[in-house]
């Protein structure tokens, strides 16, 4: 406990004031935002829309009910919290293996339909996750603003922007049939110019690394579109990917593969370019009249440290993604280690890690060298 009242008073002290005005609006609008959060259904009156849904004849059946008692044959009484019925008892079959996941008072999804003309029966959709995500996100967003301060809420809002672009965007433009590949690529350079100086900062150094991302995140798209040419992936490595080619023939498999590896590489060039550029102008700051040989050798030196865990960090990234289906590869008998790795899947796992570690190592000498051609002209 007393380290815990020195932590926070230490974290008190370093807090200005303006700092706890605005962690007092954040935690005001999560409180709200929370409350909202486990007031969500999907239940619906027929006609009746909402902002992030609309209505139909299927909607208004799904509604969340609270678990009572749960019997070892599966069958679980529930007080539905939605609808006309709201109140109201009810039985649930589940699955006895989801069954045991269930205990009273957890919040389910259910969905309410006519049995064979008869009465309405209640039927077990999910378990309703909805609240304990918006509580995770609340964690951190708070976290962020309280450890972070302004410049902390700044990136929050600049992560709020990056999903906005993808949710509103990349994401409806692909469907509508527009290439894959050129609307990630447009996509990213919006997130670089406008989620990174959001984040960062109208600064000099905050300019210089939006240049050296759209560089270097044009360079990983031109890098994946050969590389996926030359081992003839086709994108389809999954059953996501099938399933979406079943839905729409007209969808580019592939240059949704490619953009996918652009978006995962863009974060990562987020942190290792600014960071870069930043570290070469405060170098600059302590010896203005350094040459910029050797302001580029002390900035590489701090950014081969970077790259060296944030590439193994990158892999294990994607790996552990992949890992259910990792496993199954390995469980089933090839014949060759050589075929597993020649299959898809695998093929597909090992171009997005190397791809993207590659467009990592060369983001360290291309924006230490802009930054470095920069600041080394600006002497005292």
């Amino acid at each position: 406990m007393v380290a815990i009242g020195m932590t926070w008073q230490r974290l008190g002290n370093r807090l200005r004031q303006q700092d706890w005005k605005l962690l007092g609006v954040v935690s005001v609008l999560l409180g709200v935002f929370l409350w909202y959060a486990t007031t969500l259904t999907p239940y619906r009156n027929v006609g009746q829309d909402s902002f992030y849904e609309v209505s139909d004849a299927n909607t208004s059946n799904y509604q969340r009910a609270r678990i009572g008692d749960v019997s070892k044959e599966g069958v679980a009484q529930v007080t539905l919290l939605d609808g006309y019925n709201s109140g109201s008892k009810a039985e649930v079959k589940v699955e006895k293996t989801k069954s045991r996941e269930l205990s009273a008072g957890d919040i389910v999804l259910v969905i309410e339909h006519s049995e064979n003309g008869g009465d309405d029966v209640v039927a077990y959709v999910d378990a309703w996750r909805l609240p304990v995500l918006a509580v995770l996100l609340a964690v951190f967003i708070a976290s962020a603003v309280a450890i972070g301060g302004r410049q902390g809420a700044m990136s929050v809002l600049g992560l709020l922007l990056s999903i906005l672009v993808v949710g509103w965007f990349i994401v409806p433009m692909i469907i509508s049939g527009y290439d894959a590949l050129i609307i990630s690529l447009i996509g990213s350079y919006i997130i670089a110019g406008t989620s990174v100086l959001i984040s960062h900062g109208w600064r000099v150094r905050t300019f210089i690394s939006i240049g050296c991302i759209v560089g270097i995140v044009t360079l990983v798209a031109v890098l994946a579109w050969i590389v996926t040419i030359l081992a003839s992936l086709s994108g389809i490595a999954d059953e996501a990917a099938l399933y979406l080619l079943i839905d729409n023939t007209q969808l580019d498999i592939r240059g949704v593969m490619i953009g996918g590896i652009i978006i995962a590489s863009l974060g990562m060039l987020d942190d290792v370019v600014t960071t870069q550029v930043a570290t070469t102008e405060e170098l600059h700051k302590t010896d203005r009249s350094q040459s910029p040989k050797k302001l580029y050798a002390a900035a590489s030196s701090v950014g081969g440290e970077h790259i060296a865990s944030l590439v193994n960090t990158l892999a294990l990234a994607y790996v552990g993604a992949s890992l259910p289906m990792v496993i199954l590869l390995s469980m089933q008998n090839s014949p060759s280690a050589l075929l597993a790795f020649n299959g898809q899947y695998i093929a597909t796992e090992v171009v997005r890690t190397l791809v993207a570690s590659i467009g990592l190592i060369f983001s360290v000498p291309i924006s230490t060298l802009a930054a470095t051609m920069y600041y080394a002209r600006r002497k005292r």
